[in-house]
């Protein structure tokens, strides 16, 4: 019986590891789920009549409880973060989960490093690593929350001494971890790094600059407290309210071959689609502030709304490239996507090589045992797997392009983008004021500031609509829309009839108003050049240094959105790639056993052949 309840608390951890994290409700059911294994593994830590194992020792057993309790503490910090709430909050619900990973290494360690007969044994020390790196990485969270939260309340020495803390927790997690620790989750230790690293350099910047703080040491820094949000729930195997005996979609993933080769290659179409749909509308909005640029504006409303000193337009977009990291953040973003490059396409060369010597075996069989060898020729069975290869080998050169593409546009930048990297003194030295009648007031200048905020609005709107189709588009569920497909399935009319539905959502993404509102710019722009003939040269110099530092920003701005856009492209391309990866070696191991095997079967069979037709052993040949 604690064998069975042991096998049903670790199903449910799997199904929670399952769930699609990156949606909302996957993410509250795996935390229902953890919680689920946390109930069983609480059950059998006091559970009688029974001789214990290492493996069902109390103290496993608790521990275990703990680890689930603690994931499933994660999750509410994941949808936490997601809905956005405030730092406080973020920073005790990370703590919540500190507090039982740590609990839980310390009722593991014992019994998985001491014990010989543990199933843990084999994988003990990766198991307890994988603990305490996600213990330290979830420090890490709690006290980058925490730095915000300062920051937010005008402490900024705190909040450096937090991100201090921040950071060296995570750069722990990344050592102790090494190769032990998941690739994927590796990787994303290393971007919460490189993002904290960035946040620490801005903020010490700004206290030594302009807020001269005292950053107090670690130890008169408060503990952050615990907000738990989660506990066991009592085993009922009769419970099915988290996933029906009965919900038709329990097993609608599962498809006939026609089906699922349609639904991949629809995904394929629909990405490309979404995608293209984000390149237009970016396009779009490039080419209304490039014609914005070409007008001056915003820069001589800002030179005439503010005649002297710096208009705090100017100074806050300084600020926020310098919080961004800068150039030597767009150059560690830049570095990171050239990683995943470079690290795809030398796993895109072992898999080939892999599926090259798989093919080379089973020729080698063939020509050698000619008929004998029964196998399917593996030219057939890596058929589909080449094609993905392809495929997988295609978009990252593709992407490659794109990469190149974007640092050549940042280094043809760097001198421009240097102008946001000085400081307020600095800025107001490049930007000469204005001598004569104040223009502030201008009919003309409060229209063009109210056609300008209409348009930054818009594209605002525009931008999250084009977003937010994106996502529309790839996170309905084709599997299930494939599966309800009734009489004879089409494959081509199935793709067809998804692709209209996608174009008809994206023919809703209204753009005509953004180039209403570029006209009426133009045509109050030229009214204002007419009421500017008095201060021509001096609004002349301070216009253009203005929309120089503009022009700088929005650069920036353009550059870090499709740097992120990069990452996002990984991150999609790592999880579909690591599906394609486990297939190919998959079926790379499974044919060298089968092959090992029939090499085996005909080698002793043709051995038996060679000693006598009735498989009887030869006479002794005479002494020489």
């Amino acid at each position: 019986m604690a064998c069975v309840l042991f096998n049903i608390a670790a199903l449910w951890s799997q199904i929670a590891a399952s769930e699609n994290t990156h949606d909302a409700e996957g993410v509250k059911r795996a935390s229902s789920a953890f919680q689920r294994a946390a109930g069983i593994f609480s059950q059998l830590s006091t559970m009688e009549g029974f001789t214990r194992s290492d493996d069902l020792s109390e103290n496993v057993c608790r521990g275990l409880e703990c680890l689930m309790l603690a994931q499933a503490q994660e999750c509410f910090f994941m949808t936490a973060v997601q809905e956005k709430m405030k730092k406080k909050t973020l920073a005790k619900l990370a703590q919540g989960s500190v507090a039982n990973y740590s609990e839980a290494l310390t009722l593991l360690s014992p019994t998985l490093t001491e014990t010989s007969t543990s199933m843990f044994k084999a994988k003990s020390n990766g198991f307890l690593t994988n603990i305490t790196v996600k213990t330290a990485a979830m420090k890490s969270q709690a006290f980058c929350m925490r730095a915000r939260e300062h920051q937010e309340q005008s402490e900024f020495g705190p909040g450096v001494a937090r991100l201090k803390q921040a950071n060296e927790a995570v750069k722990n997690a990344i050592s102790v971890g090494g190769p032990k620790v998941d690739p994927v989750f590796q990787r994303t230790l290393k971007a919460l790094e490189s993002q904290l690293s960035r946040e620490l350099q801005a903020a010490e910047n700004d206290n030594d600059r302009a807020y001269m703080d005292i950053v107090p040491n670690e130890d008169k820094l408060t503990p952050i407290p615990e907000m738990m949000l989660v506990k066991k729930q009592e085993f009922n195997p009769f419970d099915d309210t988290l996933y029906p005996a009965d919900d038709p979609k329990l097993f609608s993933w599962i498809l006939p071959k026609e089906q699922k080769t349609a639904v991949d290659e629809l995904n394929n179409e629909r990405t490309e689609f979404a995608n293209a749909q984000v390149r237009k509308v970016n396009d779009a909005i490039r080419d209304a502030r490039a014609k914005l640029q070409s007008l001056g504006l915003p820069g001589r409303v800002e030179a005439v709304s503010k005649p002297d000193g710096l208009p705090s337009e100017v100074l806050n977009k300084s600020k926020l490239f310098r919080n961004d990291g800068g150039l030597k953040g767009l150059d560690t973003t830049l570095q990171t996507l050239s990683s995943f490059r470079l690290r795809f396409k030398q796993e895109l060369a072992q898999l080939k090589e892999a599926l090259d010597n798989e093919l080379r075996a089973d020729q080698e069989g063939r020509t050698h045992f000619q008929g004998d060898w029964d196998l399917r020729p593996s030219s057939e069975m890596q058929a589909n797997l080449r094609r993905q290869q392809d495929q997988y080998v295609s978009t990252i050169e593709q992407a490659s392009l794109s990469d190149e593409h974007l640092r050549s546009r940042i280094d043809q930048s760097r001198v421009e983008l240097s102008f946001l990297e000085l400081t307020e003194d600095e800025l107001a030295r490049n930007i000469p004021s204005l001598q004569g009648p104040d223009m502030s007031s201008s009919p003309t200048v409060k229209k063009l500031q109210d056609l300008l905020a209409q348009l930054e609005s818009r594209i605002t709107d525009i931008e999250k609509g084009v977003q937010d189709l994106r996502s529309r588009i790839l996170k309905q569920d084709i599997v299930a829309l494939a599966g309800q497909t009734k009489g004879n399935f089409i494959p081509t009319a199935f793709k067809s009839n998804a692709m209209s539905t996608y174009r008809n959502w994206a023919e809703q993404l209204n753009q005509s108003d953004m180039d209403i509102l570029l006209a009426e710019i133009r045509v109050s722009s030229s009214a204002l050049t007419q009421e500017q003939q008095s201060q021509s040269r001096a609004l002349e110099q301070r216009s253009n240094a203005i929309s120089r530092l503009n022009k700088a920003y929005n650069t920036f701005a353009d550059m870090a959105k499709r740097l992120q856009e990069g990452l996002h492209f990984y991150s999609g391309y790592e999880r579909s790639f690591d599906v394609h990866q486990k297939q190919v070696r998959d079926f790379c191991e499974s044919r060298r056993i089968q092959t090992k095997i029939r090499m085996e079967e005909l080698s002793t069979r043709l051995a038996g052949f060679s000693i006598g037709s009735d498989g009887s052993q030869p006479p002794d040949l005479p002494p020489r």
